[in-house]
């Protein structure tokens, strides 16, 4: 298993990296959109951010499999023996809180328009309104910020920057 085990914990270290990235980038992009009050246009570093952390979520869960398989600990260097868990733990709350931030961002669902007898629209509310974008962001931000808690607290800051493959 030690030829699985290296690649993928380097590819953990590297999509870390990925991680912080597109989260800076949807923090700043929903704060910048909080402050313009303008409408929302692209969800896309939200979703960089979830399908990042997905990722890393998925390759942390492969090494929990090979480590479990061959008896290793997940952090034998760590701060508490109980820290493999709560890094478990943690980054699946961060997955959860960034699906949440994804979601916020996305367009409400609109309703066909309705029609009266004569043929000419029923009316109602309008499609868009500037208040549903505000909404929107506000609700991007504050998902979004709260995913860096956890994210920030499972974070094994005393392992190395970068790892390579077969290095510790």
């Amino acid at each position: 298993m030690e030829n699985v085990y290296y690649p993928l914990l380097t590819a953990h270290n590297w999509v870390r990296w990925l991680v912080l990235l597109t989260g800076i980038w949807a923090l700043v992009n929903a704060f910048m959109g909080v402050r313009s009050r303008g409408p929302m246009t692209s969800r896309a570093p939200f979703s960089a951010f979830m399908g990042s952390i997905h990722l890393q979520v998925l390759l942390g869960l492969g090494l929990f499999a090979i480590m479990g398989m061959n008896g290793m600990a997940p952090f034998p260097d760590g701060p508490r023996s109980s820290f493999g868990w709560e890094h478990l733990g943690l980054g699946l709350i961060a997955a959860v809180f960034a699906t949440m931030a994804n979601r916020a961002a996305k367009a409400p669902a609109r309703a066909a328009p309705v029609y009266v007898a004569d043929g000419t629209p029923a009316p109602g509310p309008t499609p868009t309104t500037v208040s549903d974008d505000i909404t929107r962001w506000r609700s991007a931000l504050f998902w979004t910020f709260l995913t860096w808690v956890p994210l920030l607290l499972a974070m094994p800051w005393w392992r190395p920057v970068l790892r390579m493959l077969g290095t510790e």
